[in-house]
């Protein structure tokens, strides 16, 4: 016996066609769409709002990518790629993929010096995960290697940038809940048991199923390796599921933010999109999350997540953090080229004119960005993963020019810039021109 008469199939035909609806389709189709939005589109005729919205997130259900996570009451989630959301994500794949223009800049530059800020967000914020604080100039001194770790925390930020650094040895191999285990034990090394607890996350409507910790670290290894997902889940989205997965069950005794944090860049590592994993993503998303940041068009966290028919429609937090990744992956484009651009100008300058080396017009630099600044030849061993005498050598080199001033500090020595040193350096190259 059929279900619908021929006139109930006319009706909905007619229904699709008509002008009204036609709008509200097209609408849904380009960014998400809010249920008091959509009250206030024309109507379609012989039908009210409630039933032509059930219509059209039917519709949206039929398209939509499905999120490869059931909930404790066996609730699917899933969201509509409108055309916001794909624009969003296809300029990401653009600019991250590995070969990209950005990626080769980066592997054929000194990240850490480039890429500096972004390096001190990601380390505040992986470690906040788990409950523990660190300062800005803290984090800034640990990464680039000027003293040793002092505290809990500081530990955390220099165990976790050495598990990121090792990334690179699981690429080729699948990943497992050894793999996982394997990171949670670089990030532990050296550390007491944890006494902060873990900030676990909580979605509007999603409610977090119970799993074994083997179960929840077998899914999580699962999704690293892009198997059981939908084919067009983006890694973006798929990175927050591991998140949510680390956050929500706690599978491992000790740091699953540092681990999760670290566990995401590795899911963007193997799915072809490196340049990902230096961008401060959870920072932006804490930032939108907090309220004290929200970019144009951007709805507040707690408007981010629809209950529609039994199931949860996150169209809209996709939209958000897509939107919010891009803004980021901007910003550290920006600064990037900033500072190629100041490498550039600096060394056009003084080719031809003075016998030094790239790391050398590097320091000079960022002696004339910051006239305070001070340079010491651990840092910048550790800035330019060169050996110690060679750092030791470009220091002295600059010292014996007359740029920078050498003083001893305890056992060692440090370098900052002669008086002007602008003006010293137009002196020479005027003399020299």
């Amino acid at each position: 016996m059929d279900v619908f008469d021929t006139r109930t199939v006319d009706a909905f035909v007619e229904l699709m066609r008509d002008d009204a609806f036609v709008a509200m389709r097209r609408a849904a189709s380009e960014a998400p769409l809010a249920y008091d939005e959509f009250t206030r589109l024309p109507k379609p005729h012989g039908i009210s709002y409630g039933q032509a919205w059930r219509l059209l997130c039917a519709l949206r259900r039929q398209l939509a990518v499905t999120i490869p996570l059931l909930d404790d009451q066996g609730r699917k989630g899933w969201y509509t790629p409108t055309k916001s959301i794909a624009e969003n994500l296809a300029a990401l794949d653009r600019k991250c993929r590995a070969g990209s223009v950005l990626h080769n800049a980066i592997v054929s530059r000194n990240s850490t010096y480039f890429l500096l800020e972004s390096a001190i967000d990601d380390a505040i914020e992986a470690i906040r995960g788990d409950g523990l604080r660190i300062g800005h100039e803290r984090a800034r001194e640990l990464i680039l290697e000027e003293r040793a770790p002092e505290t809990p925390e500081e530990r955390l930020v220099v165990n976790a940038r050495r598990a990121m650094r090792a990334l690179d040895s699981y690429d080729a191999q699948p990943c497992t809940p050894a793999t996982l285990r394997a990171i949670h034990a670089a990030v532990a090394d050296g550390m007491d048991p944890q006494s902060s607890p873990s900030i676990p996350e909580r979605p509007v409507h999603w409610k977090h199923k119970e799993r074994s910790d083997e179960e929840t670290l077998a899914l999580i290894a699962r999704i690293i390796d892009g198997e059981g997902v939908d084919r067009r889940e983006h890694p973006l989205i798929l990175a927050q599921g591991v998140r949510h997965l680390f956050m929500a069950a706690l599978p491992l005794p000790s740091w699953n933010g540092t681990v999760s944090a670290v566990a995401m860049k590795l899911l963007y590592r193997k799915a072809g999109l490196p340049v990902l994993a230096y961008v401060p993503l959870m920072k932006a998303q804490r930032d939108w999350m907090s309220g004290a940041w929200r970019p144009d068009g951007c709805r507040a966290p707690e408007a981010c997540e629809d209950l529609i028919d039994g199931e949860v429609d996150f169209t809209p937090y996709v939209d958000v953090y897509s939107k919010l990744a891009c803004l980021e992956l901007a910003e550290m484009e920006r600064e990037f080229n900033r500072m190629v651009q100041r490498d550039a100008r600096l060394s056009e300058e003084l080719r031809g004119t003075i016998d030094i080396n790239h790391r050398q017009r590097m320091l000079l630099q960022q002696a004339l960005n910051n006239p305070d600044a001070v340079f010491r030849v651990e840092t910048h061993r550790a800035m330019c993963n060169i050996a110690y005498a060679t750092a030791r050598a470009d220091l002295l080199g600059l010292a014996e020019l007359g740029f920078l001033k050498r003083t001893r500090a305890g056992h060692a020595f440090e370098f900052t810039a002669t008086g002007d040193l602008r003006r010293s350096l137009d002196a020479f190259l005027h003399e020299e021109g």
